[in-house]
């Protein structure tokens, strides 16, 4: 689950390699983002700091950011280093989001769910998240569902009876964030 990307040098080397909890950490250490388009004249994108990208109760607060095709300039000054910057090349446009989702990781077990009584699930978080948890039958029907309210740096194992679960074979349990995002792990009984 989450968020992963590569990053490679003109040679085709790997420089840096990133995946879901190191970009949480790469946004919290931000003490300034400035992205800058020089498409037809320099051009602010994109301003921020880490102040910015999270709430006050730790929710993230990561906005949408819209890239056109074009050379641009990302410039990052992190605590305790001085501000370096590098352009880029965007060869098509598109929009960077970084969703709820990406906060969060679960492992939901036993599966396949044996004639225990309960099964457990891990859950994790890298930010303050409200997410829905919902049970789905093999038919796509919701069974039941739960509200969280998750503070930054959650991680416990929650325990549920497996009453709940389709006796058919194949529950979908679904983790419905606030921005939309969501993530889903299928089981079988």
């Amino acid at each position: 689950m989450g968020f992963s990307s590569d990053c490679y040098d003109p040679d085709g080397d790997l420089v840096s390699s990133t995946t879901g909890d190191s970009i949480i950490t790469f946004f919290r250490e931000i003490q300034l983002l400035s992205i800058t388009s020089y498409q037809n004249g320099a051009k602010n994108v994109f301003t921020t700091s880490a102040s910015e990208l999270f709430n006050q109760d730790g929710s993230p607060n990561i906005p949408s950011i819209n890239f056109e095709r074009g050379l641009h300039r990302i410039a990052i000054k992190y605590r305790g280093q001085p501000l370096d910057y590098t352009f880029v090349e965007i060869t098509g446009s598109g929009t960077l989001t970084i969703p709820h989702k990406d906060f969060f990781n679960a492992n939901v077990y036993p599966n396949p769910v044996t004639a225990q009584s309960q099964y457990s699930i891990d859950m994790n978080t890298s930010a303050r998240l409200r997410m829905t948890y919902e049970i789905y039958d093999h038919f796509g029907n919701l069974v039941t569902s739960t509200y969280y309210d998750l503070e930054e740096g959650h991680s416990r194992t929650h325990v549920f009876p497996s009453d709940k679960l389709d006796p058919n074979g194949i529950t979908v349990h679904k983790f419905s964030f606030d921005d939309g995002s969501y993530e889903t792990i299928t089981t079988i009984k």
